[in-house]
């Protein structure tokens, strides 16, 4: 009962306070403006609030205005009290108001590189033992033994210039290290680089000879090293020999022109499952004395109808010619057998078709005069069955 009475009490305030909010805004509505304020604003400078404005005799603001306010670009200049912007400066800021960097500690004068002083005269020794080659499957090797000994008393490198005769070739140092030149001079630098006051290194240089076999030991004499390093200079002879089976001794010379023979290729085709032929034909190369040499390449003729398929064991690329031994040197003797793989198209004519092998020797990039030309060249025979 007691919840009733407090709802009916709540319901009654609210209604009184909407009566009264309408009696209110009645009120307002037709109450007139007191006499001072004039026509609709006060005499004293307020707002003026009316539908048809007209200016304020005491200078207050109008509302509505009695025109519409109108817009205009902002001014180009800048104005007088925003702060101006002015490019980045071109010279540093003063020390005064900025940091300033200051560079670490620099090097003295003492602290500079400064190259070693060369070698002085007599800095060096060489000391070279004789040469001695022994045949080995096939060929002469042998290795150069070299000392080299700093005497004096700061460390310095050294390089040594090899010369071997007629004949024979430089294969480069053991330990390896750069070699400049080829075939019967080097210069190569001591392997191991710089050569520590007072210390005594030793090394040595692979030659090969294109020498034949023979039962009598041969010598040769031309082997000579020379040492440079600053104003350091050191030589040394050494003799070379060819070791034989027997006591007989005498000298080598080699020949002055290379000797190379081609033999007659004969090759018979087999036929393929889809009716194709194909075959390797077995080119045979000896070389017959011991003049300096990179080898041999050779030149075939096709026969019609026949088609070239390339070097059955590659030793190099073909330009269209093949070197037989990849550039490497034949020594007197040697004979390499080198295969040619040729193919025919089904229904290829059977019989016999011929064609031909060339060959030539060359050196240091030029090719040779042989001794015997005529023996140059073989013919090619291709048996289709």
């Amino acid at each position: 009962m007691r919840k009733n009475l407090l709802s009916r009490r709540i319901a009654g305030v609210a209604a009184g306070v909407a009566l009264a909010a309408v009696a209110g805004t009645a009120a307002l509505a037709t109450e007139s403006a007191p006499a001072e304020y004039g026509v609709n604003g006060p005499a004293t400078g307020g707002p003026v609030i009316s539908s048809s404005p007209s200016a304020n005799p005491t200078g207050g603001p109008v509302y509505p205005p009695s025109s519409s306010p109108t817009w205009s670009p902002q001014p180009t200049g800048e104005p007088s009290s925003s702060p101006t912007w002015s490019p980045y400066p071109t010279s540093p800021p003063s020390p005064s108001t900025q940091p300033t960097w200051t560079a670490g500690p620099q090097p003295s004068a003492s602290a500079t590189w400064t190259a070693p002083a060369p070698a002085p005269a007599g800095a060096f020794k060489l000391t070279v033992l004789p040469l001695e080659l022994k045949r080995e499957n096939g060929r002469y090797d042998g290795r150069l033994s070299v000392t080299v000994r700093n005497t004096s008393n700061a460390a310095h490198e050294a390089n040594v210039r090899f010369t071997v005769p007629r004949g024979f070739r430089l294969l480069g140092t053991d330990p390896s290290d750069i070699c400049m030149g080829a075939y019967e001079q080097v210069n190569c630098i001591v392997p191991g680089g710089v050569v520590k006051a007072g210390e005594t290194r030793s090394f040595a240089v692979k030659v090969m000879s294109y020498a034949g076999y023979d039962e009598a030991t041969r010598y040769a004499i031309g082997g000579k090293a020379e040492l440079t390093s600053g104003n350091a200079r050191a030589e040394a002879a050494f003799p070379i020999v060819l070791r034989g089976n027997a006591y007989q001794l005498k000298k080598y010379v080699p020949a002055s022109q290379p000797d190379v023979v081609v033999s007659p290729v004969t090759m018979t085709m087999t036929r393929n499952a889809d009716g194709s032929f194909a075959g390797v034909a077995k080119v045979t190369v000896t070389y017959k004395n011991d003049a300096p040499n990179d080898g041999a390449v050779i030149s075939i003729v096709t026969p019609a109808g026949i088609v070239n398929a390339g070097p059955a064991t590659p030793t190099g690329p073909c330009m269209p010619d093949c070197s037989i031994t990849g550039y490497q040197p034949l020594v007197a003797g040697q004979t390499v057998t080198y295969g040619v793989k040729f193919t025919a198209p089904a229904g290829t004519a059977a019989g016999a078709k011929t064609g031909e092998v060339s060959l030539r020797s060359h050196y240091a990039g030029q090719d040779l005069t042989d001794l015997t030309p005529a023996d140059n060249k073989a013919v090619l025979t291709i048996t289709v069955p």
